[in-house]
């Protein structure tokens, strides 16, 4: 019998919880204002946003790293075609995947059948500079970026400069009555 409770007070013992597990509050404070701040580990609810609070959320920051990011992934794909040891079905898979990129895929076609173009080893870009964005409506925009690049052809690298715009439109989601904007982002022609 003894044995029996001895038993059950270590397995209580076992199952209480340790204060220093349990999660605590963290103290930050300011030196200059000398106010204390809390902040505990939870997480918030999400606040439901009506439309007539609505406002941008998307800024000219976002817009910009995102032509980066399309004129990159381009870039990437137009260097991975360059590639001779890769299988026909990937070429045709990563050919696919950079005309997705483009607005018009007639434009795409036009970039690539430029002689400099279809002769270099590997393009890099170096540079994407904003130079204007038009609005063209509430939700659509047009930017246009200057773009530099490096053209390697047979061991010799090459500076161009030209001119890229990018189409922007900003796509509103409800989703479970929470306000959500995200930005749909293709290229629109390359100089």
């Amino acid at each position: 019998m003894k044995k029996l409770i001895y038993i059950l007070l270590l397995l209580i013992f076992a199952c209480v919880p340790d204060k220093r597990d349990a999660p605590k509050k963290i103290k930050h404070s300011t030196k200059k204002t000398g106010l204390t701040e809390r902040f505990d580990k939870q997480i918030l609810p999400l606040k439901k946003t009506y439309p007539d609070e609505e406002k941008d959320s998307i800024n000219q920051t976002d817009l910009n790293d995102l032509a980066r990011q399309k004129m990159k992934q381009f870039f990437e794909m137009v260097n991975l075609l360059k590639q001779k040891n890769q299988t026909k079905d990937f070429k045709v898979y990563t050919a696919q995947y950079a005309e997705k990129l483009w607005l018009n895929p007639q434009a795409y076609k036009k970039f690539q059948s430029k002689p400099l173009t279809q002769s270099a080893d590997s393009l890099k870009l170096t540079a994407i500079h904003l130079k204007h964005l038009k609005k063209t409506s509430h939700q659509e925009s047009l930017g246009r970026y200057l773009i530099s690049y490096h053209v390697f052809q047979k061991g010799k690298k090459h500076l161009l400069t030209g001119d890229a715009q990018i189409y922007f439109e900003i796509i509103d989601l409800n989703l479970n009555g929470h306000h959500y904007q995200t930005i749909k982002a293709k290229i629109f022609k390359m100089n």
